[in-house]
């Protein structure tokens, strides 16, 4: 039976254009380390869940254009591997939902702060404030300030 849901999950991610060997540890593991290198030089690295997996593809599809700078050129590997790791990480786009171009407008991020009052302006720095892990995308280990 393990063989079976194998091959069927096999299957299923192949008909979604993917193939297991993007989507096996060492790939994943590979592809965190390049995001966290790629984004971590200009800003805190953001947890892929916090946006839909279409979210981080308009990301990266329009380096030439993020948020108002342009990022540095990576190589297709690179690009290819970070883009794994970030669709398999990623949460799915509800049908229907407007899709965040910024982590404000994240449903996924109000509802893991449901009575918090976020600072006015929030931005990708002002995670850091009480997850002081950031650095390494531990967004679970809080300040001292809010334990």
């Amino acid at each position: 039976m393990g063989l079976l849901s194998w091959v069927i999950g096999t299957k299923s991610v192949s008909a979604l254009g993917y193939t297991i060997a993007q989507f096996n540890p060492e790939n994943l593991n590979l592809g965190k380390q390049l995001y966290l290198e790629d984004c971590s030089g200009c800003h805190i690295p953001i947890a892929p869940q916090v946006l839909p997996t279409n979210s981080w593809q308009n990301i990266l599809n329009n380096r030439r254009n993020h948020y108002g700078e342009s990022l540095p050129k990576t190589n297709n590997l690179t690009n290819q591997l970070i883009w794994n790791y970030l669709r398999f990480s990623s949460r799915p786009y509800l049908q229907g939902e407007k899709t965040p171009e910024y982590i404000t407008n994240s449903r996924y991020l109000k509802a893991l702060h449901p009575q918090i009052s976020l600072p006015k302006p929030t931005t990708h720095q002002s995670c850091a404030l009480c997850h002081p892990g950031t650095a390494k995308l531990d967004y679970r280990t809080l300040s001292e300030d809010w334990q």
